[in-house]
């Protein structure tokens, strides 16, 4: 459960809600990964959009990003994992008001859900004590075990270059983001999971390749031929709000002490960096010059 969120915030952004700007022409920062960025009396700092996954194809990091990693002072990443977090995040998954989840999803959805979860060893006593956006966050991830996503290659790299390393928000912070969505929009977000897992391979390949273009505004589009109606825009608003837009504002100003510091090598995933809300733009509006590198 180690990687669980940070898979889910950047992959569910594309099987649930990526097909919200479909109508959209390409939002600020479509294209590139490795920014640089420039503010008052501070030297250049870097900024990185990484994606959480285990693929060797994005693991191994190219030439332009290692050389901006080498020179950075420091490395900030959303979230340092370590053993304490994530034994907190994988007690808060599990539900201790002692509800049905069989009445709560219905059970349609929960012998859909069961069966699937199943497929990743869960046995259903098990399954039957998960919250609604706990089963969502583990069938979005994939069936084998992930090993050290881009993230950690990076976090490794600072430990071996006795770099500082800072993070961005706390575990209680990331789990307030699913705990804090209402209850009928943790069983709406599982219940399209459900329906469009068995896309997901294909999704996450294509996603990667998108990926490796460095077309974020790709990453948006993917899929969007899956958007049904209206409630399902409704949801994904809610979804981007909570797991997006209001991490971004948070994110930026979190690193503004290390921006001022200079010479920091900051990685989020890259759909943080895209659009008229993304961490960029959120990063010219406070007077910083962000240029493309990579």
């Amino acid at each position: 459960m180690k990687k669980l969120f940070a898979i889910a915030s950047s992959f569910l952004l594309v099987v649930v809600a990526g097909v919200t700007f479909a109508d959209n022409p390409p939002g600020k920062f479509s294209k590139g990964l490795l920014w640089r960025i420039d503010s008052a009396n501070a030297e250049p700092s870097y900024i990185f959009g990484t994606i959480h996954l285990d693929d060797p194809r994005v693991t191994n990091l190219p030439a332009p990003v290692e050389k901006a990693f080498t020179r950075s002072k420091s490395f900030t990443m959303e979230m340092i994992n370590d053993e304490t977090s994530t034994e907190k995040f994988t007690a808060s998954m599990l539900r201790a008001d002692g509800s049905d989840l069989k009445v709560l999803l219905g059970e349609p959805l929960y012998t859909k859900t069961t069966e699937m979860m199943g497929e990743y060893g869960m046995p259903s006593e098990l399954t039957a004590q998960f919250k609604p956006w706990a089963l969502m966050l583990t069938l979005v991830q994939p069936k084998e075990r992930q090993g050290a996503i881009v993230d950690d290659v990076l976090y490794e790299q600072a430990q071996i270059q006795h770099k500082p390393i800072y993070q961005l928000e706390t575990i209680e912070e990331q789990i307030e983001v699913f705990d804090g969505l209402a209850m009928n929009v943790q069983i709406g977000l599982l219940k399209q999971t459900v329906e469009h897992h068995d896309m997901i391979p294909e999704l996450m390949d294509k996603t990667i390749r998108a990926y490796l273009n460095r077309d974020i505004g790709a990453m948006w589009e993917i899929n969007n031929s899956m958007m049904e109606d209206e409630a399902d825009k409704a949801l994904n608003e809610v979804f981007l709000q909570r797991v997006l837009y209001d991490r971004n504002k948070r994110m930026v100003e979190r690193m503004q002490r290390q921006l001022a510091d200079g010479r920091a090598f900051i990685a989020v995933g890259a759909l943080h960096l895209y659009g008229e809300k993304g961490v960029l733009s959120l990063l010219q509006s406070r007077g910083c010059r962000v240029t493309r590198i990579y």
